[in-house]
């Protein structure tokens, strides 16, 4: 495998606001640690408060960081599709971060210790920070999708060996997908249904003719809303924000560093399953 297609390998992107504040804390934290205690880059002969510089140092990393994965990381995510996020992508971001620290970093050491901003200053900071971080950063992710991928795959094999053993009896129960148009609605046996996939504020309806033919139907409602109305159907699974499934139409499970796949019978469309679902998954494969 060449490096080209190791860095379009999927890659799992936490959102979460949680875990980036605790991240930018923790780097701003390891920053103000790393320049106190070794003092590189003869920062001992800084005037004033070490300890205040130092500080500073982390403060303006934790506050870019904040920025960058609170605000921007999630429009990123979604206008690129999380299911498209992959290890380059994850490594740019990296050298993102580390060009805005480096910048801002630059400037307060700028106007602060010397009579101004110069570009040689900037383009020493940013090379600094590079040689520090965006390396072995680069490393950690590859080795973090090598281990979650074979994870995955790994489990994913298991979750196989038990649909295999699956004896399923067709449910005829009829289910009403309600829509928030006149005339919308959908009507169809549960045992049709494939999955359901949002955008916005439409659903489309995916499911199997009389003649076992797969068909579509947008509807104007929240996929939340539609998983609220079908809640007691055991067998739908709101298994990501963008996708509801039917468990009884599942044919095959794959994995990668990101989660789980599930593939339905006749269609194309992989559909993801959110982290915290996993152990669902699993659990639900196993004991049916």
């Amino acid at each position: 495998m060449n490096l080209i297609q190791i860095l379009k390998r999927p890659f799992y992107s936490d959102t979460s606001p949680m875990y980036w504040v605790k991240m930018a804390v923790l780097f701003g934290l390891f920053v103000f640690l790393f320049l106190y205690l070794f003092r590189p880059f003869q920062i001992e002969g800084v005037e004033g408060d070490l300890l205040m510089v130092c500080l500073t140092f982390g403060g303006i990393t934790t506050g870019a960081m904040l920025v960058l994965d609170l605000i921007f990381l999630p429009l990123l995510v979604k206008k690129v599709c999380e299911e498209n996020w992959n290890v380059g992508l994850s490594i740019l971001w990296t050298v993102i971060h580390i060009g805005v620290i480096a910048l801002l970093n630059s400037l307060y050491f700028s106007y602060t210790f010397l009579d101004g901003f110069e570009w040689r200053n900037l383009i020493w900071f940013f090379a600094t920070t590079m040689m520090v971080s965006v390396f072995p950063v680069g490393f950690v992710f590859i080795l973090q999708e090598r281990r979650d991928n074979s994870k995955y795959q790994k489990e994913s094999r298991v979750i196989m060996d038990h649909i295999k053993e699956i004896q399923l009896v067709p449910k005829e129960q009829m289910i009403l997908i309600k829509s928030k148009n006149a005339n919308e609605d959908v009507e169809l046996s549960v045992d049709h249904l494939l999955y359901l996939q949002s955008a916005d504020n439409y659903v489309t309806v995916f499911y199997l003719d009389g003649n076992d033919q797969i068909q579509k139907k947008i509807i104007r409602n929240s996929l939340s809303s539609i998983a609220i109305d079908l809640s007691d159907q055991d067998q739908l699974f709101h298994c990501h924000r963008s996708y509801l499934v039917n468990l009884s139409k599942v044919d095959n499970v794959s994995g990668n560093a990101q989660g789980f796949r599930l593939h339905i019978q006749g269609a194309s469309q992989e559909i993801p399953v959110s982290r915290k679902y996993n152990d669902f998954v699993k659990s639900y494969f196993s004991k049916n």
